[in-house]
């Protein structure tokens, strides 16, 4: 094969490889995006999440301590459905993020969450989708996430959406009446 032909192979073939991760990256849903600015850190003693916006009657900061004083949900042998790796099952502990809603007083009528980490990454979901929700302090087996890795105490478990839903070291969740679109 002479040599133009060769290289216009291997062009062709790389252009193709190219588009193929493209469609990959694309596959996550429009609602989780990973912004450039990261979350302003948290002292470890102080707010470890803050629950925020117009559809809250009553915002609140909750410290870690708070958090742990709450009554704790079990998440056991949950799949997690991953689009860049192998899928995983996994078991998790914490608080229902309904529970802290409540807390907040969350407003009647269809809402939607914004769901915000420390390093930026983000979600949004209305109420109804991120119902089963918990904020996950502890693993499977009762360890502390704040243990195992101190830059990530704590995630938002989702058991019946993909990972992409789940967003590790959650530190606010802005709640907005949603609109009618």
């Amino acid at each position: 094969m002479p040599r133009r032909e060769t290289v216009l192979v291997i062009c062709s073939f790389c252009l193709l490889l190219c588009l193929g991760c493209a469609e990959r990256t694309q596959s996550l849903p429009s609602r989780c995006v990973r912004q450039t600015d990261p979350a302003p850190a948290l002292p470890s003693t102080g707010t470890a999440l803050r629950l925020d916006g117009a559809g809250l009657g009553q915002p609140q900061a909750f410290t870690f301590a708070q958090l742990r004083a709450l009554p704790f949900k079990r998440l056991d042998n949950v799949p997690m459905s991953r689009s860049h790796a192998p899928d995983e099952v996994t078991s998790w502990r914490g608080p229902e993020l309904a529970a802290l809603l409540e807390a907040a007083e969350i407003k009647a009528g269809p809402m939607m969450l914004m769901v915000a980490a420390q390093d930026g990454y983000r979600i949004a979901g209305t109420r109804a989708e991120l119902r089963s929700a918990v904020v996950a302090l502890q693993d499977g087996r009762g360890r502390w996430l704040s243990d195992l890795d101190e830059t990530c105490p704590i995630r938002l478990v989702v058991p019946d959406k993909p990972g992409n839903y789940w967003v590790q070291n959650v530190w606010r969740i802005t709640v907005e009446p949603q609109g009618d679109s």
